[in-house]
């Protein structure tokens, strides 16, 4: 290596490589270094899960064509080291056209001392169905549950001790892992797309949601599971049914609504999810995920806008310009370096940068889920360790998910919310017989002219 292929290196990348080294090297050190004090704070601890009065829960589940993960979920709240007699289960039918009553019915039929109610409404969707569930209980904490999603054994326990023994909760979500059981055995490529699908959830709850706990800045409760307290609750408008990011837009709700209380996550309440079914899901989710969170932020501009100090306190003008300010650098980054070929920069120093950039975001991936690793029962462990070589694949996988993000973004401006986005692909092959249409319309009108 050249003196000056060295300085090069030094000079001109030392300060191009500072873009993705600021913009998410700082934020991820300032996570990591917090995350491994909080775990070493709890390992000191030893939480008593014993209580000595088990108040009634309310677990609202919307149904809409569920027959296919129904009684798994109703089997995993039937588990639940809590008094059966203490739950309630409301399932909200909005518009099935499936035997998810079937379901239901064999289930309560086979499953006594537990309360079920099948309720059905005419109106389709999820947040009308959440709405109605939350006036047919008396209790005083209400669970909203997926369908397709199962709890582990503690959750209501553990829901019942961080939200009823303390009254500065106004809500609370929990951490949502993907089923490992259910990853697809037969594509290599979908296996492949479901595990880093489920590495990205352990970072971003035992990190991510974690640390915006500690600070109370929690963004969002999930949408899969999230409990409340009933009068926090109810001073707020209930979910919105005209969003497409209901959940969100009921975590601000909840936040503005009841100032002088809490939204926490809660890293020992575990719930399961079933993986991604194909890159088209995933596109579609993703970009609903971030249209939803500018949609959210841009309903809410009183948390930042009125003073500078305002607006550099509030957490919401942080997640913006973190999440959209933030993306046109790397945009810029993404784009130019290719382009540095064509003005004299040789192609091994471009690659090496490159190279660098890789690992860092490997080195990042890596600290997280060593974090996340410790709060995994034995189970899920052992998977983990079977499987840790997908994390090198997971920089790549960020890379396509941002680009993801940027698809919301220019949704956003061009096209009205829905709840599933076309995927890129199938947008192009649209296109196409559009363009093959358009010229054959144009072939016969001169053909006939002539």
């Amino acid at each position: 290596m050249t003196k000056e292929f060295l300085w090069n290196f030094i000079i001109f990348w030392g300060i191009w490589l500072l873009i993705p080294m600021m913009l998410d090297g700082v934020i991820a050190a300032k996570h990591i270094i917090f995350s491994w004090r909080m775990l070493r704070k709890e390992q000191r601890e030893d939480k008593d899960l014993s209580i000595s009065y088990y108040p009634r829960v309310s677990i609202v589940v919307p149904v809409h064509n569920s027959e296919g993960t129904l009684h798994a979920c109703l089997t995993s709240i039937f588990a639940q080291n809590y008094p059966r007699e203490r739950i309630e289960v409301f399932l909200i039918d909005n518009g099935s056209s499936d035997d998810s009553f079937r379901v239901f019915n064999r289930f309560s039929n086979a499953h006594g001392g537990l309360c079920l109610r099948w309720v059905r409404i005419e109106e389709a969707g999820k947040a009308k169905a959440l709405n109605s569930g939350v006036f047919l209980g008396n209790s005083e904490i209400i669970i909203n549950l997926d369908s397709d999603a199962q709890i582990g054994p503690n959750v209501v326990l553990e829901t019942v001790h961080a939200m009823f023994l303390n009254d500065q909760v106004a809500g609370a979500t929990g951490a949502i892992l993907i089923d490992h059981k259910q990853i697809n055995k037969k594509s290599l490529g979908l296996r492949l797309l479901q595990h880093c699908e489920l590495l990205e959830y352990l970072e971003a709850f035992f990190v991510g949601r974690k640390y915006q706990s500690h600070r109370n800045r929690l963004f969002t409760l999930a949408g899969a599971f999230s409990c409340f307290n009933r009068r926090s609750l109810l001073n707020t408008h209930l979910y919105d049914s005209n969003s497409i990011s209901e959940d969100t837009k009921m975590t601000f709700e909840l936040r503005m609504r009841n100032d002088q209380q809490k939204l926490i996550f809660m890293d020992k309440a575990k719930i399961y999810l079933e993986p991604i079914s194909s890159w088209a899901k995933l596109y579609s989710q993703r970009v609903r995920w971030q249209r939803g969170e500018l949609e959210v932020i841009s309903s809410y501009t009183e948390l930042y806008k009125g003073s500078v100090l305002k607006l550099i306190r509030s957490f919401a003008s942080r997640m913006l310009f973190i999440d959209h300010t933030l993306m046109f650098p790397r945009i810029v980054w993404t784009v130019l370096t290719p382009l540095l070929v064509f003005v004299g920069y040789p192609l091994e120093l471009i690659l090496l940068a490159n190279f660098f950039v890789y690992l860092m975001y490997l080195f990042i991936d890596a600290n997280y889920l060593l974090v996340a690793y410790f709060y995994l029962d034995k189970e899920y462990r052992a998977y983990l360790r079977e499987h840790c070589w997908v994390i090198i694949f997971m920089p790549v996988f960020r890379f396509i998910v941002f680009w993801f993000r940027v698809a919301a973004m220019i949704h956003a401006i061009t096209e009205p919310a829905q709840w599933n986005a076309e995927n890129p692909v199938a947008q192009t092959r649209r296109a196409l017989r559009g363009l093959g249409k358009f010229v054959f319309r144009v072939l016969g009108r001169n053909k006939s002219s002539a």
